[in-house]
């Protein structure tokens, strides 16, 4: 995690401690082999995106989902927020046609 902030660096040790509390069926290696599988498929689509930046994005949304359950949102609300969110990072390129 060399090129990480301090924040940042907090944020991953805050939500290991928090996933790995809740693992109480076990399920934390099952989340990292699906992990496994997708990172690839991100850094593909990603390929002109540093990885600490993308790392940095799917932290930053895995706090925010961590958030929105707190507060009862189920996950279909939950994807709707990350959809528009990415559709407002997106709004300029979906106008010139990009």
């Amino acid at each position: 995690m060399s090129k990480l902030p301090d924040d940042a660096r907090r944020n991953v040790d805050s939500v290991l401690c928090s996933i790995r509390s809740m693992d109480d069926q076990g399920l934390l290696e099952d989340d990292r082999t699906f992990a496994g599988e997708f990172a690839p498929i991100f850094r593909r689509q990603l390929a002109d995106v540093d990885d600490v930046a993308v790392g940095r994005v799917l932290l930053s949304a895995a706090a925010a989902n961590q958030v929105l359950a707190d507060k009862g949102r189920d996950p279909e609300h939950v994807r709707n927020i990350f959809l528009l969110m990415a559709l407002d990072f997106l709004a300029d390129a979906l106008a010139d046609g990009a």
